[in-house]
């Protein structure tokens, strides 16, 4: 899919664990795998190669684990590297994905710090508003 990147197994959206983002925290939609028996567009698979949100990562808008700072709380959202923004805020609670905006009690505005590195930089953050569907890039 990407020259010299290696993917793992894929799984459903639904399947992907707070370990699995933890162990592996770049992803990508396995769209070219949905036409295979039983899978779909919601399929995703994790890059093994790297912890790195390289050159040849960045502009096929990755999902990238994230820690949202001040919480307990760990997720994953889309990274658009042209806009500089994350979207698409899961978070696991309680063994469940849940979206950011539908957890009870957080106090806006949050910042998401990725856990890969960005082009070799490490703790790259963004800053979600409450009624914002794109976390910012800070710099």
């Amino acid at each position: 899919m990407i020259e010299g990147v290696t993917f793992g197994r894929s799984k459903p959206i639904e399947e992907v664990t707070l370990a699995d983002i933890l162990r592996h925290p770049i992803w990508m939609w396995a769209l070219d795998e949905e036409t295979l028996e039983g899978q779909d567009e919601t399929w995703t698979k994790p890059i093994t190669s790297t912890t790195d949100v390289g050159e040849e990562i960045v502009h096929f808008y990755p999902s990238l684990a994230f820690k949202v700072l001040g919480t307990g709380l760990y997720g994953f959202g889309d990274y658009n590297h042209a806009d500089r923004l994350v979207q698409g805020f899961l978070v696991r609670q309680n063994g469940q994905q849940v979206d950011l905006h539908d957890i009870v009690g957080l106090n806006f505005p949050v910042i998401l710090e990725a856990i890969p590195t960005i082009l070799g930089e490490p703790g790259v953050r963004f800053r979600l508003e409450a009624t914002d569907v794109f976390a910012h890039r800070i710099d």
